[in-house]
């Protein structure tokens, strides 16, 4: 017999119904209803749901033979907090990714060098978009803490533009230079300011 649970409390249903019609209850439930919670996955038997399968309900998603779903919610502010953490740690690997390419230019390993700068580059393009993405959501939650974050955009992006003329130039000890001591502790800085948007988020979750 197939079981429903919900943050693993099993709730009562009468079945059988489709999977769009347990999605209907469970988004009728007093912590999405009252608490504003959402589905941040669903779990049938083992297997997770995709996050296309998620948008479309299961509508296509077989029951039969399946014994178990379970729906895990999660506030919007864990979400976001969980989102703030992502964020931490690519930056992280970001900087720390910046450092070794310095130390590769600096021992001579300049084709080396420039192929992971052009990926770690491209990881920034990504990188900064999520982050507008993130703030854009957040704001409200932790608007105090991105005073300098469009002051902070302005500088990375002439550091970048130091960095193309660098190359352009085969100027490899200032390109070492720029990584190392302008653009990597400008990514570390970003990871403060982020510091600082989970305190005013785990202040909102446990206030």
């Amino acid at each position: 017999m197939l079981k429903v649970y919900i943050n693993g409390n099993q709730i009562p249903l009468e079945l059988p119904i489709g999977l769009p019609e347990i999605f209907n209850v469970v988004q009728h439930s007093d912590l999405i209803m009252k608490k504003s919670w959402v589905i941040r996955d669903v779990i049938i038997d083992g297997e997770l749901l995709s996050d296309d399968q998620l948008k479309r309900k299961g509508s296509d998603f077989d029951l039969s033979g399946k014994s178990k779903i379970e729906f895990v919610l999660e506030s919007q502010v864990q979400i976001l907090a969980n989102a703030i953490n992502d964020g931490k740690i690519a930056g992280m690997l970001l900087s720390k990714k910046l450092i070794d390419i310095a130390s590769e230019l600096k021992t001579g390993a300049t084709s080396t060098a420039l192929h992971n700068l052009a990926d770690v580059i491209d990881q920034m393009k990504y990188y900064f978009e999520y982050l507008k993405y993130l703030f854009n959501n957040g704001q409200e939650k932790f608007h105090s803490s991105l005073v300098n974050w469009p002051g902070q955009g302005d500088h990375i992006l002439k550091i970048l533009s130091q960095i193309i003329n660098s190359q352009e130039n085969a100027d490899w000890v200032l390109l070492s230079d720029l990584l190392e001591y302008e653009l990597a502790p400008q990514i570390e800085q970003i990871s403060c300011i982020l510091d600082l948007a989970m305190q005013r988020v785990e202040n909102t979750m446990y206030s």
